[in-house]
């Protein structure tokens, strides 16, 4: 018999999240494109834990902003 398992290791409520494909890093540091004007502007952020595909994002955006998708 098989199945699948997970454990909880740490657990946060009430956070700000990004799926991880949105996060671009150059030179150690992390930032994203934000659409501001309908034009995309790189915007540094900082970033705390991971699971799964998402990221937490603790400083650098607040609620609402609009996130490109860079290529």
């Amino acid at each position: 018999m098989v199945g699948d398992l997970s454990f909880i290791t740490s657990q946060k409520k009430s956070v700000l999240y990004l799926p991880a494909k949105y996060i671009r890093s150059k030179n150690g540091k992390k930032f994203v494109y934000l659409k501001i004007n309908d034009q995309p502007v790189k915007t540094d952020i900082k970033t705390g834990m991971e699971a799964n595909d998402l990221t937490e994002i603790t400083s650098g955006l607040t609620e609402g902003n609009r996130v490109y998708l860079a290529e």
